[in-house]
């Protein structure tokens, strides 16, 4: 599956909320998701091939292979190649990405209420200490620009370049520990805290 998406910053979330209700866009989720990332051992975050995702929260439990996302210069959107299936027992799915050879590279947690309305899907994201920003998905880059002019968000910041480097560049924090609960246990690896309820 291919996804074309852009993320739209710093929006009115009450705004957006009233807009997709007036729009009669369908709530399909809401509550906290917690996320696991691995990748491949001893190379950089820029340089990984591809990243593994498993995923908790709104009454299921996913796993994405991501590739490498595509960013055309000057485009409002970024295409990204992406397998996703679920599993009954992530913990044990944890264990084998561990056993084959997989590093645990991040743990987070975000609020998520999603949206589905006509072709597109609307994913409003908060992190902690983060403000509120919407992800649009949509079947291609004039498809979201249709969208981002439908929920009145034209003019406002997109970003295309992925969430690590949001909350890294923009919002200068560690991408690798982002969690709201305070009894969360951490450990060292590869000079990254990485997290675990």
């Amino acid at each position: 599956m291919q996804e074309v998406e852009t993320k739209v910053l710093e929006i009115d979330e009450k705004a957006l909320r009233a807009r997709l209700a007036e729009l009669g866009a369908k709530q399909i989720a809401d509550g906290r998701l917690r996320v696991w990332w691995y990748g491949v051992p001893n190379v950089g975050e820029e340089e990984q091939p591809w990243r593994m995702r498993i995923r908790t929260g709104h009454g299921k439990n996913e796993i994405n292979w991501k590739g490498k996302a595509v960013t055309i210069a000057g485009a409002t959107t970024r295409s990204v190649e992406e397998i996703e299936t679920t599993t009954e027992d992530p913990e044990a799915l944890a264990q084998i990405f561990l056993k084959i050879g997989l590093e645990l590279r991040a743990y987070q947690e975000k609020d998520r209420t999603s949206w589905i309305y006509k072709d597109w899907r609307f994913d409003l994201d908060q992190y902690p200490n983060i403000p509120a920003f919407v992800e649009i998905e949509g079947k291609s880059e004039e498809h979201v620009e249709e969208a981002i002019k439908l929920l009145g968000l034209g003019g406002m910041r997109t970003w295309t370049t992925g969430e690590r480097r949001l909350i890294e560049q923009v919002y200068n924090l560690n991408w690798h520990q982002m969690h709201f609960q305070q009894n969360v246990k951490c450990k060292k690896q590869n000079g990254n805290e990485l997290c675990f309820l």
